[in-house]
């Protein structure tokens, strides 16, 4: 979309060397097929409410800002300064990686729908457990208990008295829910645990397991077909442990076609300089920085590439010194980077035109970020004061409901909720797209309805602050959550009451952001359609023919 209205448009300079050049920006050519790209690119929400060619102006000045703010980045130099070099290092080095893993792993660890169903349907998973526990103090308690019971002393009859949970006692050690793979360990049964209970039939009692403070011994009471969820969740699991196994199998393959080999000595220095704690700081010396810990075909691994991973780390997962520990570490954290990088551009990655083009395009969106972080970002200064202004000529932002109602629907990826959108939008039931297609649990019976109560707001984080934008009866999205990305219409707002400024105070400061933001990109804009006005050539009959033959 144009971030600001049309100006200094040069019509009619000349007949183009290509007819299907609709403007110039320098060098630059945009084509009608960029120009139907964009429009094919814009999501639903944001597309112009401009008829026929005033659109396709709208859209041609949109992209003439762009190639406006990319000139500028490149005279400014910005693609040369060695933040931006590393930050575009690392996203290229990032997206090659990650083309790789899904040929070499995410494409070769598939499953048909048909090959996952009968998977589950085989699968110990395929099933919900009525269970009964016998909970006891220590391991010689639980030694008695199996003893008892394979005297043919019934389960009930010695839950009743040995287990130290009385509530399930009575009940001859009876357990309330349902288990299955989607809740165990909501239910408070470790992952490793349930694996052996579901593998019992009915009527068997499993060895006893160490669970906590104390042991607990369980027998499948009955059991009962899962919910249609489940299959999705099993077959989740699936996928993840083929794409895991095929992971660490490419590893290997890696390995040994870039001759891996550790350096003892390297290591041994490396021991030497161990921090005293596995979560202190690894402080080394300049010259000990480049000694090898580890070689390979075309490179090495040096005790800084050690050291740097090892600072990001250190705070969330320990690390053992000794000389097994820095060689799983080296495996682990430091080769896959380094090793998938090497093969992906060994496999020409890189030249592929899809990734080159992916490459361009963020390659293009970075140069623009810095420096709309540079002529914008930094030029922003609120005040207290200016903040406390905001707040008090825009009420109606700070009224919060005690209870906002919407219908949700919730996609995995941003395609698939834009799709879904332009559904809604053209009038299909939001009932039945939210019971079809959104993946959040519990649709079937919600319908997508979700009842967000202001107390609550935390625990919907940006859904919650989006509908609290949103108008009553507005479509709003594909907006991205932690979980996917959600499209909803807000059916209800009830009982609107005004923030008092200490708890709106973030809220006003951030809308205000938002406000100068936006003045100060048309300032921009303005002042490159000015400096660079001489660069810019439209060429209006091309529109009007492009619209005229989109009429056609």
């Amino acid at each position: 979309m144009a971030l600001v209205a049309f100006f200094l448009w040069l019509f009619g300079c000349g007949v183009p060397e290509n007819d299907n050049v609709v403007a110039r920006v320098d060098t630059v050519a945009i084509t009608v097929e960029d120009l139907l790209r964009f429009n094919m690119d814009m999501p639903a929400l944001l597309r112009s409410a401009e008829p026929g060619v005033q659109m396709w102006r709208e859209y041609l000045d949109s992209m003439v800002d762009m190639e406006l703010m990319l000139l500028e980045a490149r005279k400014q130099g910005i693609d040369q300064t060695p933040e931006f070099v590393s930050s575009w290092e690392h996203e290229r080095r990032q997206k090659l990686i990650g083309e790789l893993l899904r040929r070499e792993v995410k494409e070769k660890s598939t499953f048909s729908s048909a090959e996952l169903r009968h998977r589950f349907e085989q699968s110990k998973w395929n099933r919900m457990l009525k269970l009964a526990c016998i909970q006891v103090e220590t391991a010689e308690d639980a030694r008695q208990v199996v003893e008892e019971l394979e005297q043919g002393k019934g389960f009930g009859e010695v839950a009743k008295l040995r287990s130290t949970d009385r509530d399930t006692a009575a009940r001859g050690g009876l357990l309330g829910p349902l288990y299955g793979r989607g809740n165990v360990e909501e239910q408070g049964m470790p992952v490793e645990v349930a694996e052996e209970v579901f593998a019992l039939a009915v009527g068997e009692s499993s060895q006893p397991f160490e669970i906590g403070d104390r042991y607990e011994i369980f027998q499948v009471v009955a059991e009962s077909p899962p919910p249609a969820s489940y299959s999705l969740i099993h077959a989740q699991v699936q996928i993840t442990k083929a794409a895991w196994a095929r992971r660490k199998e490419l590893m290997a393959e890696l390995a040994a076609q870039f001759a891996v080999e550790l350096d003892q000595e390297g290591i041994a220095v490396l021991l030497a300089k161990a921090p005293n704690s596995s979560s202190d700081a690894l402080n080394l010396a300049e010259p000990d920085q480049g000694v090898v810990l580890c070689r390979f075909a075309g490179g090495q691994l040096t005790l800084k590439n050690f050291a740097d991973t090892y600072e990001k780390v250190r705070r969330f997962r320990s690390v053992r010194f000794d000389s097994s520990g820095i060689a799983e570490f080296i495996q682990r954290d430091l080769l896959p980077a380094t090793l998938l990088y090497k093969a992906a551009l060994k496999q020409g990655i890189d030249r592929d035109s899809s990734v080159a083009a992916w490459l361009e395009t963020k390659k293009k969106t970075m140069l623009i970020e810095t420096l709309k972080e540079r002529e914008v970002d930094q030029q922003i200064e609120l005040s207290d004061e200016a903040v406390r202004t905001y707040y008090q000529s825009h009420p109606h932002l700070f009224k919060k409901p005690k209870q906002i109602t919407i219908q949700e629907i919730l996609s995995t990826t941003r395609e698939e909720a834009e799709a879904v959108l332009q559904r809604a939008l053209n009038g299909e039931d939001m009932d039945k797209l939210a019971e079809r297609y959104s993946i959040r649990s519990g649709v079937e019976k919600t319908k997508g309805l979700i009842h967000m109560h202001a107390y609550g707001q935390t625990n919907y984080g940006t859904l919650y602050d989006e509908a609290m934008k949103a108008a009553v009866g507005e479509l709003t999205g594909p907006v991205q959550l932690e979980e996917g990305y959600t499209v909803f219409k807000v059916m209800e707002k009830t009982g609107l009451q005004p923030d008092p400024f200490e708890k709106a105070a973030a809220r006003a400061r951030y809308w205000l952001k938002k406000e100068k933001e936006e003045e100060l990109i048309a300032a921009l804009l303005h002042r490159l359609k000015e400096k660079y006005a001489s660069k810019i050539v439209l060429f209006e009959e091309r529109l009007k023919k492009m619209d005229a033959e989109a009429d056609i």
